[in-house]
Protein backbone atom coordinates (compact mmCIF):
# COMPACT_ATOMS: atom_id res chain seq x y z
CA UNK A 1 0.00 0.00 0.00
CA UNK A 2 1.26 3.29 -0.72
CA UNK A 3 1.77 5.38 2.43
CA UNK A 4 0.83 8.65 0.22
CA UNK A 5 -2.43 6.75 -0.97
CA UNK A 6 -5.52 5.14 0.88
CA UNK A 7 -6.22 3.50 -2.28
CA UNK A 8 -4.29 -0.14 -2.17
CA UNK A 9 -2.03 -0.20 -5.38
CA UNK A 10 -3.48 -3.32 -6.77
CA UNK A 11 -6.77 -1.07 -7.42
CA UNK A 12 -4.93 1.93 -9.35
CA UNK A 13 -3.78 0.24 -12.05
CA UNK A 14 -5.51 0.30 -15.63
CA UNK A 15 -3.48 -1.47 -18.36
CA UNK A 16 -3.87 -0.18 -22.01
CA UNK A 17 -3.05 -3.72 -22.53
CA UNK A 18 -3.29 -4.45 -26.79
CA UNK A 19 -3.68 -0.42 -27.18
CA UNK A 20 0.19 0.02 -25.36
CA UNK A 21 1.90 0.54 -28.81
CA UNK A 22 -0.69 3.04 -30.07
CA UNK A 23 -0.93 5.05 -26.44
CA UNK A 24 2.80 6.29 -26.26
CA UNK A 25 2.56 8.14 -30.12
CA UNK A 26 -0.75 9.40 -29.30
CA UNK A 27 0.24 10.97 -26.36
CA UNK A 28 3.60 12.43 -28.25
CA UNK A 29 0.99 14.03 -30.88
CA UNK A 30 -1.29 15.73 -27.87
CA UNK A 31 2.00 16.81 -26.44
CA UNK A 32 3.67 18.27 -29.51
CA UNK A 33 -0.17 19.99 -30.37
CA UNK A 34 -0.03 21.73 -27.08
CA UNK A 35 -1.91 19.86 -25.00
CA UNK A 36 -1.05 20.07 -20.97
CA UNK A 37 0.34 17.38 -19.45
CA UNK A 38 -2.61 16.92 -17.06
CA UNK A 39 -4.86 16.47 -19.84
CA UNK A 40 -2.73 14.11 -21.92
CA UNK A 41 -2.84 11.76 -18.35
CA UNK A 42 -6.46 12.10 -18.61
CA UNK A 43 -6.27 10.82 -22.16
CA UNK A 44 -3.73 8.38 -20.84
CA UNK A 45 -5.92 6.83 -18.37
CA UNK A 46 -8.99 7.15 -20.46
CA UNK A 47 -7.34 5.00 -23.23
CA UNK A 48 -5.96 1.91 -20.41
CA UNK A 49 -9.53 1.50 -18.90
CA UNK A 50 -10.75 1.11 -22.79
CA UNK A 51 -7.46 -0.96 -22.91
CA UNK A 52 -8.54 -3.02 -19.69
CA UNK A 53 -12.28 -3.30 -20.59
CA UNK A 54 -11.29 -4.65 -24.30
CA UNK A 55 -9.01 -7.17 -22.65
CA UNK A 56 -11.84 -7.99 -20.27
CA UNK A 57 -14.05 -8.50 -23.20
CA UNK A 58 -11.49 -10.70 -25.60
CA UNK A 59 -12.28 -7.96 -28.16
CA UNK A 60 -9.21 -6.97 -30.30
CA UNK A 61 -8.14 -3.73 -31.42
CA UNK A 62 -8.78 -4.20 -35.20
CA UNK A 63 -12.42 -5.09 -33.99
CA UNK A 64 -13.21 -1.79 -32.26
CA UNK A 65 -16.68 -0.64 -34.49
CA UNK A 66 -19.42 2.10 -33.14
CA UNK A 67 -21.48 -1.16 -31.77
CA UNK A 68 -18.26 -1.87 -29.12
CA UNK A 69 -17.55 1.78 -28.29
CA UNK A 70 -21.78 1.98 -27.35
CA UNK A 71 -20.96 -1.11 -25.23
CA UNK A 72 -17.96 0.52 -24.05
CA UNK A 73 -19.92 3.89 -22.77
CA UNK A 74 -22.72 1.95 -21.28
CA UNK A 75 -21.05 -0.81 -19.31
CA UNK A 76 -21.61 -0.09 -15.34
CA UNK A 77 -18.14 0.14 -14.63
CA UNK A 78 -16.68 -2.67 -11.83
CA UNK A 79 -13.28 -1.89 -13.49
CA UNK A 80 -10.30 -1.92 -11.24
CA UNK A 81 -8.83 1.69 -10.68
CA UNK A 82 -9.88 4.66 -8.40
CA UNK A 83 -13.33 5.68 -10.64
CA UNK A 84 -15.90 6.62 -7.66
CA UNK A 85 -18.69 6.47 -10.31
CA UNK A 86 -19.78 3.06 -12.22
CA UNK A 87 -20.54 5.28 -14.79
CA UNK A 88 -18.61 7.19 -17.19
CA UNK A 89 -19.28 10.25 -18.22
CA UNK A 90 -19.77 12.00 -21.82
CA UNK A 91 -16.17 13.54 -21.60
CA UNK A 92 -14.22 10.21 -20.87
CA UNK A 93 -15.79 8.69 -24.00
CA UNK A 94 -15.37 11.84 -26.09
CA UNK A 95 -11.40 10.98 -24.74
CA UNK A 96 -11.82 7.41 -25.99
CA UNK A 97 -13.24 8.30 -29.24
CA UNK A 98 -10.59 10.74 -29.88
CA UNK A 99 -7.93 7.95 -29.20
CA UNK A 100 -10.34 5.85 -31.74
CA UNK A 101 -9.86 7.76 -34.23
CA UNK A 102 -6.36 8.44 -34.02
CA UNK A 103 -6.45 4.46 -34.40
CA UNK A 104 -8.10 5.23 -37.80
CA UNK A 105 -6.28 7.46 -39.44
CA UNK A 106 -3.20 5.18 -38.24
CA UNK A 107 -5.04 2.56 -40.05
CA UNK A 108 -5.16 0.25 -37.01
CA UNK A 109 -8.80 0.53 -37.03
CA UNK A 110 -11.02 0.79 -40.35
CA UNK A 111 -14.58 1.49 -41.22
CA UNK A 112 -15.78 -1.67 -41.33
CA UNK A 113 -13.45 -3.97 -38.34
CA UNK A 114 -11.10 -6.51 -40.23
CA UNK A 115 -12.74 -9.74 -38.69
CA UNK A 116 -14.58 -11.71 -40.94
CA UNK A 117 -18.20 -9.47 -41.27
CA UNK A 118 -20.17 -12.73 -42.24
CA UNK A 119 -20.30 -15.71 -40.29
CA UNK A 120 -18.44 -18.91 -42.41
CA UNK A 121 -20.28 -20.57 -44.95
CA UNK A 122 -19.05 -24.12 -43.33
CA UNK A 123 -19.11 -24.63 -39.54
CA UNK A 124 -16.33 -22.86 -37.84
CA UNK A 125 -16.37 -22.63 -34.25
CA UNK A 126 -13.07 -20.40 -33.62
CA UNK A 127 -14.37 -18.26 -36.77
CA UNK A 128 -18.21 -18.17 -35.59
CA UNK A 129 -17.02 -17.08 -32.42
CA UNK A 130 -14.88 -14.68 -33.48
CA UNK A 131 -17.59 -12.93 -35.56
CA UNK A 132 -19.94 -13.19 -32.32
CA UNK A 133 -17.20 -10.82 -30.86
CA UNK A 134 -15.92 -8.90 -32.78
CA UNK A 135 -19.04 -7.78 -35.34
CA UNK A 136 -21.83 -8.32 -33.06
CA UNK A 137 -19.66 -7.32 -29.94
CA UNK A 138 -20.93 -10.03 -27.64
CA UNK A 139 -19.24 -10.45 -24.17
CA UNK A 140 -17.21 -14.23 -23.64
CA UNK A 141 -19.74 -16.20 -21.33
CA UNK A 142 -22.34 -15.11 -24.10
CA UNK A 143 -20.27 -16.39 -27.65
CA UNK A 144 -19.35 -19.52 -25.03
CA UNK A 145 -22.93 -20.27 -24.90
CA UNK A 146 -24.26 -19.67 -28.26
CA UNK A 147 -20.85 -21.14 -29.39
CA UNK A 148 -21.58 -24.72 -27.62
CA UNK A 149 -25.05 -24.71 -28.32
CA UNK A 150 -24.81 -24.17 -31.81
CA UNK A 151 -22.54 -26.82 -32.26
CA UNK A 152 -25.01 -29.46 -30.76
CA UNK A 153 -27.44 -28.20 -32.98
CA UNK A 154 -25.04 -28.59 -36.10
CA UNK A 155 -24.21 -32.13 -34.96
CA UNK A 156 -27.90 -32.47 -34.51
CA UNK A 157 -28.68 -31.74 -38.06
CA UNK A 158 -25.84 -33.63 -39.75
CA UNK A 159 -26.66 -36.90 -37.55
CA UNK A 160 -30.31 -36.32 -38.48
CA UNK A 161 -30.90 -39.88 -40.67
CA UNK A 162 -33.60 -38.02 -42.70
CA UNK A 163 -33.72 -35.49 -44.81
CA UNK A 164 -37.15 -33.80 -44.80
CA UNK A 165 -37.40 -30.37 -42.80
CA UNK A 166 -40.65 -31.52 -40.64
CA UNK A 167 -38.49 -34.97 -38.94
CA UNK A 168 -35.46 -32.69 -38.36
CA UNK A 169 -37.20 -30.36 -36.18
CA UNK A 170 -38.64 -33.21 -34.38
CA UNK A 171 -35.35 -34.84 -33.82
CA UNK A 172 -34.12 -30.88 -32.53
CA UNK A 173 -36.74 -30.74 -30.65
CA UNK A 174 -36.23 -33.87 -29.03
CA UNK A 175 -32.90 -33.83 -28.63
CA UNK A 176 -31.80 -29.98 -27.46
CA UNK A 177 -30.31 -29.15 -24.12
CA UNK A 178 -32.62 -28.31 -21.52
CA UNK A 179 -29.57 -26.00 -20.72
CA UNK A 180 -29.93 -23.34 -23.06
CA UNK A 181 -29.71 -19.85 -22.29
CA UNK A 182 -27.64 -21.08 -19.00
CA UNK A 183 -23.71 -20.33 -18.62
CA UNK A 184 -21.64 -23.35 -19.34
CA UNK A 185 -18.89 -24.12 -16.78
CA UNK A 186 -14.84 -23.39 -17.72
CA UNK A 187 -13.74 -26.79 -18.79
Amino acid sequence: MNKLSPIPQSKQLLEPFELAPYLAPFTRQMKSVGFTTLTIKGYADAVCHFGTWLNKNAISPCCITANIMKRFSRHRCLCSGIRRKNYLSKRYIRRVSRFVSYLRENNVVGDEPHCNIEPPRNWDREGFASWLSCVRGLVNITVKTISVHSTKYFQILVTTSSNTLPNRSAALSVNMPSTMGQPIPNG
